[in-house]
């Protein structure tokens, strides 16, 4: 992801987590369809919300890599089961699918997003050390 995308993103990242919470709303009221895509677009705006300061905090790498296995890995296991869901048959095809598909995107951004971070705040702490060779 570009650092313009990135940037972008962390300004955006409130109407995330709000869009987020009334997908959980929709969600709970309609017993099921909308949590997974609520859970990603929360999950994005608090990690855009994590790292504003990305280009200035040294350090802030660690944190990202560690959302980046953890938030990773869950969107991974959370769109296994929503598709395994449509699947079997548990749930309204089509919801299914739109869910899918917007929660698939979410976790595209969200894992580009952490990448992003995360390499650019590696280097920009590894600039910053003084060089061990003489």
């Amino acid at each position: 992801m570009r650092p313009e995308k990135a940037e972008k993103l962390i300004r955006d990242s409130r109407w995330y987590m709000l869009a987020g919470g009334v997908l959980l709303v929709v969600g709970i009221l309609s017993h099921g369809t909308g949590i997974t895509a609520g859970v990603m677009a929360l999950t994005l705006g608090a990690s855009g919300g994590a790292f504003e300061r990305w280009r200035e905090e040294r350090g802030l790498w660690m944190l990202s890599a560690l959302f980046l296995l953890m938030f990773g890995s869950l969107g991974i296991v959370m769109e296994y089961e929503l598709f395994m869901d449509g699947w079997r048959g548990k749930s309204n095809g089509i919801l299914v699918t739109i869910e899918f598909s917007i929660a698939m995107w979410l976790l595209q951004r969200l894992v580009r997003f952490l990448a992003a971070v995360t390499g650019a705040n590696y280097r920009l702490g590894r600039d910053d050390q003084p060089s061990m060779r003489q």
